[in-house]
């Protein structure tokens, strides 16, 4: 989801360039914000799968695992599960959702200034 507010975001960037204006540096930077927010909340679920992912290969050495299986499970793609999302603050969130519609107000004014 977060992909296609930052798709929102260039496009209405690239409309109210045309268009000129204020509005250009606002959806500019809003969209820039977006992308930001959206990395970092993406970082913080890929540490939290991380940090998983290595408990389960310490608890396989301590049980005494083949060397194989290790190996299997260090094979495995991180999947970011709904328990990693928990991990995330919601402080960043709401920072997201508020930017996120920020950008959508900014694409409908843009295409209003347009016409």
């Amino acid at each position: 989801m977060g992909k296609l507010f930052i798709i929102i975001g260039v496009i209405s960037s690239i409309i109210s360039f045309l268009i000129g204006g204020v509005i250009f540096w606002i959806s500019l930077v809003t969209t820039a914000l977006v992308l930001w927010t959206y990395g970092v909340m993406h970082n913080f679920a890929m540490d939290s799968a991380k940090k998983w992912k290595e408990r389960v290969i310490e608890n396989k050495r301590i049980e005494g695992a083949l060397e194989e299986e290790i190996e299997r499970i260090q094979g495995l793609s991180l999947d970011i599960t709904s328990g990693d999302l928990k991990s995330v603050p919601d402080w960043l969130t709401q920072v997201n959702m508020i930017l996120s519609l920020t950008i959508v107000i900014i694409f409908i004014v843009s295409l209003i200034m347009t016409f």
